[in-house]
């Protein structure tokens, strides 16, 4: 489920994705590269190896960081748990007197 969650987080770009390009000043983000034409922008984002590539890697670079994010939130979460479990449980943190209280009769 978590890796689901990250998969989802970091949705994955389509090749021809708007946010990959300047239709306006001609330039591809994904590859760094400005066209002299719309149409040979239009055909570098529908045919380019180095185009799909460079999306391609993108997405990888998304996914692992929504799965890096997810990881630390996860221990995040431990942490609180825990913290909450020592806060509540008498005699077994070593900070409020080094270990269990003996037993009483």
């Amino acid at each position: 489920a978590g890796a689901t969650a990250a998969a989802n987080a970091g949705a994955r770009r389509e090749y021809d994705d708007p946010t990959l390009f300047d239709a306006e000043a001609l330039i591809c983000r994904a590859c760094s590269r400005k066209f002299g034409s719309a149409d040979v922008l239009r055909r570098h984002l529908a045919e380019s190896a180095l185009h799909r590539t460079n999306v391609d890697a993108l997405n990888e670079a998304a996914v692992a960081a929504a799965r890096e994010a997810a990881k630390e939130g996860a221990a995040a979460l431990y942490r609180r748990e825990m913290e909450a479990i020592r806060a509540t449980t008498v005699g077994s943190s070593k900070l409020d007197g080094g270990g269990p209280r003996p037993l009483t009769k």
